[in-house]
């Protein structure tokens, strides 16, 4: 959603919304609305352009990390490729305590490298 977008309800994804009061607190305007569509009661809040902005580079990192383009390796090798990043961590978790020393997740593109260079 960019500014001047409409505020979709998350639940029905409705963008007809009602506000039933408005409130200053915490160095905001805080807002009580009510769907329309659906009745849900819902908390909203104004943000500045620049707080704006870091929600949305944080969400594209995340959404980054969310990919499958990661990769597991170690010193034995490449173990796991094409996993999300918290899979990768969780294939990590399991390989802790083995013998593969420098455990590390990289991107998969780095994995699909080193495993040519395994090979020649």
């Amino acid at each position: 959603m960019g500014l001047g977008e409409l505020m979709r309800h998350a639940g029905c994804n409705s963008i007809e919304t009602q506000v039933l009061n408005s409130r200053w607190r915490d160095d905001r305007v805080w807002r009580k609305r009510v769907c329309r569509k659906c009745g849900a009661r819902i908390f909203t809040y104004e943000i500045t352009a620049e707080e704006y902005k870091l929600f949305m580079q944080a969400k594209e990192l995340q959404s980054q990390l969310d990919e499958p383009a990661w990769a597991v390796i170690g010193s034995l090798g490449v173990h796991a490729t094409d996993l999300t990043h918290a899979e990768a961590a969780d294939q990590m978790e399991k390989l802790r305590g083995t013998n593969d020393s420098g455990l590390s997740v990289v991107t998969a593109a780095v994995a699909e490298r080193l495993k040519k260079q395994e090979v020649a």
